[in-house]
């Protein structure tokens, strides 16, 4: 091999390892954008810890915001990432969070609390069973932490007594991305004993004069 065949070849070399850096440096670049975008078109700001459980205070704690609806029909709580969700190109969902149903589930399981795993897709007429809960709000600027049942209502006057319902296997199979929901749900980690699935079309719950604006940042308080 003569002396310009040599420098032919590094030369070939020292083009494949520039084009490949310089595929690797907009590859990504490209990610970082997107995935940048992406996390800006969610509200949330704050870096802390999404969901806090605290095994002492008996508490779970999630970050979230308050979507652009108004009212709904059955949806309370979600991910956004799931099918119900901001993520599908528009939510059913009154408050989100980007904590998933089964890190709420493994949290209201660690802080102690049983499931009630008594409700599937035909039993549409049964209020859900499980250890009772309770879900508080509070936000930037609020004068104290709100009851959910302060800042939502239903038109009809149905109460909201959650109760953690479990029902991890369908969260995992249906992806709809509930959390809690204002009528039993055989989905949805926690749900309303109050009123039956079978009767949500006849409910209308919606926010109250004391909820903060949509958009805003909210802490969910979960025990």
């Amino acid at each position: 091999m003569n002396a310009g065949s040599g420098h032919d070849i590094s030369l070939c070399k020292g083009t494949y390892w520039s084009i490949i850096f310089i595929s690797v440096l907009y590859v990504h670049f490209w990610n970082g954008e997107l995935l940048g975008a992406q996390e800006q078109s969610l509200p949330v700001s704050h870096q802390e810890q999404l969901i806090v459980i605290d095994k002492e205070k008996k508490i779970v704690r999630l970050k979230g915001w308050i979507t652009t609806r108004r009212e709904s029909h059955h949806c309370g709580i979600g991910w956004a990432g799931g099918s119900n969700g901001s993520a599908s190109g528009g939510t059913k969902f009154l408050f989100e969070t980007k904590v998933k149903p089964e890190e709420v589930f493994e949290g209201l399981a660690a802080i102690g609390k049983k499931p009630g795993n008594n409700l599937s897709r035909w039993k549409r007429s049964t209020p859900v069973q499980g250890d009772p809960v309770t879900i508080r709000v509070d936000w930037p600027g609020a004068e104290r932490q709100y009851e959910l049942s302060e800042l939502v209502q239903d038109s009809k006057g149905a109460e909201l007594r959650f109760r953690f319902g479990g029902n991890l296997k369908a969260a995992k199979k249906h992806k709809t991305g509930c959390i809690a929901c204002f009528t039993s749900c055989y989905v949805a980690i926690v749900s309303n004993a109050k009123v039956v699935l079978s009767e949500r079309k006849e409910h209308d719950f919606h926010f109250t004069h004391l909820a903060p604006p949509s958009g805003a940042e909210v802490e969910l308080i979960i025990q």
